[in-house]
């Protein structure tokens, strides 16, 4: 490829406005067209980032000459755009997971190969620099072979988010639950770390979401290649904020060592925040997946700052899930909101 690779995005959904959003930022790359199984939906979102609307996946790649294309379907429609856009010798990026079945997956993976296309999962989490310098580390043999490894995810997922798509929570539409729409990239992570995986077992049921068909809870025990280990244990039940985490125990030379990848903050400000005397604003999306807004944290908490202002930002495409403090369009104005609130008052005042 020569000068700005031409991309398309195939699924306008709340993701893809993410994509659209990097790819104009991304001066290697020109964003010229979209698609969706809603052609109204691709025309609304093609005139916001100004590039031209589909109705299908052929029609755009035959007449927009393009050079990648983004997926962002719903899980278990990404196998469909994937294979047409390899099959049509144009690079392929999937949003996590690449499938929703291990068919689609080899189906994707043996199209590529076959016409000679790159093909990407979204795993940036891989980039985190506590990731990274983990992974470094591990090649560079400074922490000798991983041995042991675990991952353990527990949050809450109320009604209102299976109800704000209207593929959520079902198998022919979402593919799965936790493991495969909150869990993936956690599961990169440790089969990154830990390398190629030989054997699996687990179990999966719904433990305390009744209006759903998929599973909220899975467990599993791993073996690798290596003869390493690893559990897993994730679950959308347990309604409080408890730290996100992968972990792992290389063997070493002296004793072992144990490196912690952890989602959450170490730092707790709840015995200070009677102490902030600036104004401080604690601004929430309605769908937000860390802090759910209807365990009221951030707006009980934020009581407690004399300057103290919580936002909740209302559900819509552009907010639903993570991402939403990747959005400046979003939170924008409460920024500018706040720094007009904290300049310093006029002299005599």
């Amino acid at each position: 490829m020569n000068g700005k690779v031409r991309t398309a995005v195939a699924g306008c959904g709340k993701v893809a406005h993410l994509h659209a959003a990097a790819l104009g930022a991304l001066p290697e790359a020109e964003f010229v067209a979209v698609t969706d199984a809603n052609f109204e939906r691709a025309r609304e979102f093609a005139a916001r980032y100004q590039v031209r609307a589909y109705s299908d996946l052929k029609s755009l790649i035959e007449d927009s000459r393009v050079e990648a294309v983004i997926v962002c379907t719903p899980h278990p429609a990404h196998r469909a755009p994937a294979v047409r856009a390899a099959e049509a010798g144009v690079h392929v990026l999937v949003e996590k997971p690449l499938a929703s079945s291990l068919s689609d997956c080899d189906a994707i993976i043996e199209a590529a190969a076959r016409h000679g296309v790159k093909l990407g999962v979204v795993s940036q989490r891989r980039f985190f620099e506590p990731v990274f310098r983990m992974k470094a580390a591990i090649d560079a043999g400074k922490l000798g072979a991983p041995v042991l490894g675990t991952v353990a995810m527990f949050s809450w997922r109320d009604e209102n988010y299976y109800r704000s798509d209207p593929w959520r929570g079902k198998w022919d539409t979402e593919g799965g639950g936790v493991l495969i729409n909150q869990s993936p990239h956690h599961l990169d992570i440790l089969q990154w770390l830990m390398g190629p995986i030989d054997e699996i077992s687990g179990y999966h049921a719904n433990l305390n979401h009744p209006y759903i068909e998929v599973e909220d809870t899975a467990l599993a025990m791993i073996r690798f290649r290596s003869g390493a280990l690893a559990s897993v244990v994730v679950s959308r039940v347990v309604q409080k904020t408890v730290p996100i985490y992968t972990e792992l125990t290389a063997r070493t030379d002296a004793n072992d060592m144990l490196y912690h990848y952890d989602c959450s903050r170490d730092y707790n400000p709840q015995p200070d925040l009677e102490k902030i005397k600036a104004p401080l604003y604690a601004v929430n999306s309605a769908d937000d997946q860390v802090n759910p807004p209807e365990l009221g944290i951030l707006e009980r908490e934020i009581k407690r700052v004399k300057r103290g202002r919580y936002i909740l930002i209302p559900t819509s495409d552009e907010t639903r899930g993570h991402g939403t403090h990747s959005l400046p369009a979003i939170w924008g104005k409460y920024l500018a909101e706040l720094f007009k609130e904290s300049e310093p008052a006029p002299s005599g005042h």
